[in-house]
Parts: structure tokens; C-alpha cells; sequence
């Protein structure tokens, strides 16, 4: 086994832990993580973070799926919106992958570092939106059809599934708790599966000093982080247990923060 595989390894097992243990997304713990990795491996600086970004979908796809099954059997999910919103995710997240494809890594990992912070945030003060309006399907109109499109060009940035943008709007829009957790891992699934796509088609050709690479996805790092981060979000989860919520989002909103200070320092 070479250091390579060792190191995504490891990396996967620590991004499934922190996952489980905050009950946050992998994007947001995946990608920074892979940034770092993968410039210590060589890879150019001016797309790391499209690299970051796109492996960390390929990643999520796997998760997505296993996340939208398991909701969708306890009926937390709304299957009309998924079907409704998908559309407007797949778009922009199409649209989203184009532009990131031809920005250099230092402003994407700018606008990461933004979005991160504001993450923080919002897990440091415990904000949440209150509901605005009742449940009901049938508002989603083109007033929301703009804002899922939006939520896919933001998730195509970052490599997030979209938990982190959905998961408020729709409780926001008068969703249950668990409905609107259950209906932003199924929204991950379309998320996912095109940002795969997205940036294995327009990072085609861009990496040929890269081996084992599909467009902007590493492979091996796919591969190697899929066998452990499987395993250790059970362990992280039942760790979160044992502490108290509220201190857990201010822990890793300090975690966050100071992700924010490593990236800010590559750039």
C-alpha cells in the first residue's frame, strides 16, 4: 500500500467521523481536506479546489443515495418536491460546474472560505428560520424554481450535497424538521449524480499529468476515502451522543473557523 492510498485512507475515516459526530454534510469537511491533500500530492494550484470539489461529489453520491433510502422508509420525504425541485438543481448545478471550470482555484477557494464562515455562524448562534408559510407543494413557483437554481450553482461550488442550503428553506417554507432534512438528502441525490457528471465532462483533458483521474475526479482518493468514511460515521454518531448538542455546533463551528484560517493561508 503506498502513502497515497494511506493518506486517503485516513482522511476518509476522519471526514466520516466528523460527519457522524456534527451530523454536517461531507462537502464541508471533505472538500478543505482534500485542497490540502492534494497540492501536497501536486497538483496544480490553479485548479486544487475544482479537483477537491469534483471528487468530493463522487463521493457524495454514494451517500446521498444510502441517505435518501433510509429517509424515504421512515416517509420523511416529500417525493413531489424532490420531483418538482430537481430540474432547477440539475441546471444549476450544470451551470454552476461551467463557470467553476473556468475560474482559478484562489476564488473558489475564497468564496469556500466565505461560505464556510457563514456556516459557522449559523451553528455557533443555533439560528434557524422560523416557518413563514404553510406546507404546500403547489407555491413552489418560479420564485422557487430561481432559488433551487441558486442552491444548485452554490452546491456545484463547494461540493456539497445541498443539505446546508435546503435543509432551512424548506423548514422555512413550512416543513417539518424531519420532512425537510428527509427531502434535502433525496434533493442530494440529482445534486450529486451532475456534479459528478459536470466536472468529470469539463475537467476532461485538464489533468493529464494526474494519473487514474476522470475529468476533475482522483479516483484513487474517491476510492480510498468511499472504504473508511462508510465505516466511521457510525462511530462518530453514536460519540455525538454522549455530548451535549449545543456545545457539539460551537465546537465545530471552531473548527470551521479554523479551516477557514488553513485555506485563506493556501491562497
Amino acid at each position: 500500500m503506498t502513502i497515497e492510498w494511506l493518506i486517503f485512507l485516513v482522511l476518509g475515516a476522519f471526514a466520516g467521523f466528523v460527519s457522524g459526530l456534527f451530523g454536517v454534510g461531507g462537502g464541508t469537511v471533505m472538500v478543505p481536506a482534500l485542497v490540502f491533500v492534494l497540492l501536497g500530492l501536486g497538483v496544480d494550484a490553479s485548479l486544487v479546489m475544482q479537483v477537491a470539489v469534483g471528487t468530493s461529489f463522487a463521493l457524495i453520491c454514494f451517500n446521498s443515495v444510502s441517505s435518501a433510502k433510509q429517509h424515504s422508509r421512515r416517509q420523511a420525504v416529500n417525493w413531489r418536491v424532490v420531483k418538482w425541485a430537481a430540474p432547477s438543481l440539475i441546471l444549476g448545478v450544470g451551470v454552476g460546474s461551467l463557470v467553476a471550470s473556468e475560474v482559478n482555484s484562489r476564488w473558489l477557494i475564497i468564496l469556500f472560505a466565505f461560505f464556510l464562515l457563514l456556516v459557522a455562524l449559523q451553528m455557533a448562534s443555533n439560528w434557524s428560520p422560523q416557518r413563514h408559510a404553510s406546507k404546500d407543494a403547489s407555491g413552489f413557483s418560479l420564485g422557487g424554481a430561481s432559488t433551487t437554481f441558486g442552491f444548485g450553482w452554490l452546491s456545484s461550488l463547494f461540493g456539497i450535497g445541498g443539505g446546508a442550503l435546503m435543509v432551512p428553506w424548506l423548514n422555512y417554507r413550512g416543513f417539518s424538521a424531519h420532512e425537510s432534512v428527509g427531502t434535502a438528502a433525496a434533493c442530494g441525490v440529482p445534486i450529486a449524480l451532475s456534479g459528478t457528471l459536470s466536472y468529470a465532462f469539463f475537467g476532461y483533458g485538464e489533468l493529464e499529468g494526474l494519473s487514474y483521474s476522470v475529468g476533475f475526479i482522483y479516483l484513487p482518493a474517491v476510492l480510498g476515502m468511499l472504504l473508511t468514511s462508510t465505516l466511521t460515521v457510525p462511530l462518530g454518531v453514536a460519540l455525538a451522543h454522549h455530548f451535549n448538542p449545543s456545545k457539539l455546533k460551537k465546537s465545530f463551528a471552531a473548527y470551521l473557523v479554523l479551516v477557514v484560517a488553513a485555506l485563506l493561508g493556501v491562497v
